[in-house]
């Protein structure tokens, strides 16, 4: 379930909860060998429109500890947006995914342009 909710702040945001057993988002399998059951998860994102072309935000989602070979953290972003022109929007984000499976310390930075027609 989502939910869209304008503030009238030019902030608009969302949040959902979502029951899942999944690991990893589903990359490494649903369930455990020691729990099946469900847990609800929650997500959710702020953005601000800073002017016509600017806005910026981050956005959280929480995760079930259900693998066995390693925990699982919670991810989040704060993000920045840019439209250049009509055509032309640049986002630069840091994200930052905890532990996946064995590999800990997931976080970096990302920087996209888009073009669209």
């Amino acid at each position: 379930m989502a939910k869209l909710i304008r503030s009238g702040l030019n902030a608009p945001f969302t949040m959902t909860a979502v029951p899942q057993e999944s690991g990893s988002c589903g990359l490494l399998g649903f369930g455990t060998a020691g729990n099946d059951k469900h847990s609800v998860q929650f997500e959710g994102s702020v953005a601000y429109q800073l002017s016509r072309r600017a806005v910026i935000g981050g956005e959280y989602r929480t995760k079930p500890d259900n693998l066995a070979i390693a925990r699982e953290n919670d991810w989040w972003d704060l993000f920045a947006a840019y439209a250049l022109t009509r055509n032309l929007t640049v986002t630069a984000a840091y994200v930052d995914l905890g532990s996946i499976a064995t590999f800990d310390k997931q976080r970096g930075g990302f920087l996209s342009a888009q073009l669209a027609f």
